[in-house]
């Protein structure tokens, strides 16, 4: 009888102990649930900033180089101007411009404006910085893609060349050209 009773006890015991080690056993599964739940929740709000960052840096590049655009069209709006008015004054002149004249006519940065004109055939007729021309530049003027195009092309529009360095200048250099037609319309 000892026998029996020992084993119900003993099986009572193993159940009692089970029930109280079921809160003792769960416990590290439910800190892994927790954790994992708070992993997965991390990962999600560190992907939405991550999104919302992005989304803010290309609104600003977007902003910026709208900006840069507006502000490239105004610069060559206005070299398109000076441009216009240099040829304006050659026509009022009669093709002998004096370089006072054509300063007050190109205004306050002019320092920066190196103008030349040539004639249909490539000569240059006029230059307020004579070393903005090399020799092999002044040489080939007239095969230059931009002096044919301007002889072939009846439109009066702005032409811009690559830009390009000076020899021995760091600074780079870019050209706009316009014809300048006379009062019959021939360049």
């Amino acid at each position: 009888m000892d026998g029996a009773k020992g084993k119900a006890l003993a099986s009572r015991a193993l159940r009692t102990t089970r029930a109280a080690a079921l809160p003792i056993f769960a416990w590290p599964f439910f800190g892994l649930v927790v954790a994992c739940t708070c992993w997965v929740y991390l990962m999600q709000v560190l992907d939405a900033e991550r999104a919302q960052f992005e989304q803010r840096a290309y609104e600003t590049a977007a902003r910026v180089a709208e900006n840069q655009a507006a502000q490239l069209s105004r610069d060559l709006t206005m070299i398109d101007q000076i441009l216009v008015l240099v040829g304006s004054h050659w026509q009022a002149v009669g093709g002998k411009p004096e370089q006072k004249a054509l300063d007050e006519v190109v205004g306050p940065d002019k320092a920066i404006l190196d103008i030349s004109v040539f004639n249909p055939q490539g000569q240059m007729l006029f230059t307020n910085s004579p070393a903005a021309w090399t020799p092999e530049d002044l040489a080939n003027i007239a095969t230059f893609p931009f002096h044919a195009e301007q002889k072939r092309n009846p439109a009066d529009v702005m032409f811009l060349r690559a830009p390009r360095s000076r020899s021995g200048e760091a600074q780079r250099l870019i050209r706009f050209f316009r014809k300048i037609i006379n009062g019959s319309g021939k360049l």
